[in-house]
């Protein structure tokens, strides 16, 4: 009878060590194409955002037979408002008394953080609202802390060129605009014949489709707005977007340049789009996503486009102005 000898079935301290390494060089080659995949993703929920937006506007025009406003008045509710009941937020809206101030809303109206006014590759649904929304101006207001937004209308090359799709509305022609509310009598949105009893009565869109003579497929719509990274808490170009008070910033973005009389570049207006999220150039006045190497737009049609942050100022201005005659088109 022959005898056996049990032997113990294992690894050896090597051969433990070489498939731990086998494994850490395999996460290593697999970690950036998850991370990769987790970035497409995001950008494109980003993506369905901007859609939902652009999509809203042609709603919006169809009623109102144009463009939502940059704003209805000075330090009154903007875009970002008055779009809600176009794009399933209209419960939102029925908070707003849109004839008042921002000021002048429920904290439930302006404290509304809406999912798709945020870029998921930027930040989640903040739980927080903007610091620093304070009216001192005509007629004083206390802070008032409101919804956030990663997003910005397209004003044009400069917020008073009106050349954008997205400017101010008509309110300074008759009928009489703003109002006293108990006087009836006419008031302004500034200056010393504004008072708290001031409400805007009516108003009527700047822009229409048929006035984007440039092409609604050539016409930059809204963007992702430049945030420096340290202002990520409802500071700054991070205030409320729905108070307009402040026609840009928050609410509304310059993009490209302007040309003086005599056609010459103005260094000092030169609006790029910002390289990274620290990048403290102009920062109130620009766009700029936190998506590696790109920013994303949405055009007058409601097609979104991936705009490189290399592009030159002269198309980037051409995209933003919608009536300069100057068309030139840009593929993702």
């Amino acid at each position: 009878m022959s005898a056996f000898r049990l032997r113990r079935s294992g690894f050896t301290l090597v051969e433990l060590l070489v498939v731990i390494a086998i494994i850490g060089v395999l996460v290593g080659l697999l970690l950036p194409a998850v991370q990769s995949a987790r970035e497409a993703a995001r950008r494109m929920q980003c993506s369905n955002n901007l859609k939902q937006m652009g999509l809203a506007c042609h709603n919006f025009e169809s009623t109102y037979r144009g463009l939502p406003p940059l704003r209805l008045a000075d330090n009154w509710p903007t875009w970002a408002a008055i779009i809600l009941p176009y794009c399933e937020q209209g419960n939102v809206l029925t908070l707003w008394d849109i004839k008042k101030r921002y000021f002048q809303q429920t904290p439930q109206a302006v404290r509304q953080n809406i999912p798709f006014y945020f870029c998921p590759s930027r930040r989640g649904i903040p739980p927080t609202y903007s610091v620093g929304d304070v009216r001192t101006a005509q007629t004083g207001f206390p802070d008032t802390p409101g919804g956030l937004s990663d997003y910005a209308a397209v004003c044009g090359t400069g917020y008073t060129q009106y050349n954008g799709a997205i400017v101010e509305c008509i309110r300074n022609a008759p009928p009489t605009i703003l109002v006293n509310a108990r006087t009836r009598a006419p008031e302004q949105d500034t200056g010393a014949r504004s008072s708290i009893d001031t409400i805007v009565e009516t108003w009527k869109p700047r822009v229409r489709f048929a006035d984007i003579t440039d092409g609604t497929t050539n016409t930059f719509l809204f963007g992702e707005k430049h945030i420096r990274q340290t202002m990520l808490s409802g500071r700054n170009e991070d205030r409320s977007v729905f108070n307009g008070d402040l026609e840009t910033g928050p609410v509304s973005r310059e993009a490209g340049h302007i040309r003086s009389a005599t056609g010459q570049i103005d260094s000092a207006s030169v609006r790029p789009l910002a390289k990274g999220p620290h990048d403290a150039f102009l920062p109130s006045a620009i766009f700029g996503s936190y998506h590696p190497g790109v920013c994303q737009f949405v055009l007058c049609d409601g097609a979104v486009r991936n705009v490189s942050i290399t592009v030159d100022n002269e198309v980037l201005a051409r995209l933003a102005n919608r009536m300069d005659g100057n068309v030139v088109s840009i593929e993702d």
